[in-house]
C-alpha cells in the first residue's frame, strides 16, 4: 500500500487516485497497520531496498541505465543497475563494510 501511495504522490497526488486509496483502506480486511500509516506525509522521492545487517539497516536505491538505440540489438539489451545509499547512516555502513573487506 505504501508503494502505491508513493507512486500516486510522485505523480502529483491526483485527487481521483487519492480517493482510490481511501476506498481501499475502507475494506474490512485491510490490516490495521495500514490504517495507521500517515498518508499526509509526503514520501521519499525514491523507493528503497532495505537490508538488515546485524542490528543495523542498510537502505539503498537503484538506478537502471539502458544503452543504445532500437537499431542496435546488442546495445539495446544492455542494462546497468547501480545501487546507492539512500541516507547518511547507510553511506556510513557501506564505507565501513568496504574498509573491513
Amino acid at each position: 500500500m505504501a508503494a502505491a501511495y508513493a507512486e500516486i504522490m510522485a505523480g502529483g497526488g491526483e485527487a481521483g487516485a487519492l480517493a482510490f486509496i481511501d476506498e481501499v483502506m475502507a475494506y474490512p480486511d485491510v490490516p490495521a497497520s495500514f490504517r495507521k500509516m500517515r498518508f499526509e506525509d509526503r514520501p521519499q522521492p525514491v523507493l528503497t531496498v532495505d537490508f538488515r545487517l546485524g542490528g543495523r539497516t542498510l537502505k539503498l536505491f537503484t538506478v537502471i541505465a539502458t544503452l543504445g538505440t532500437p537499431q542496435d540489438v546488442t546495445l539495446q539489451d544492455i542494462r546497468i543497475e547501480s545501487f546507492f545509499p539512500a541516507d547518511g547512516s547507510s553511506e556510513a555502513l557501506l564505507t565501513e563494510l568496504c574498509r573491513v573487506g
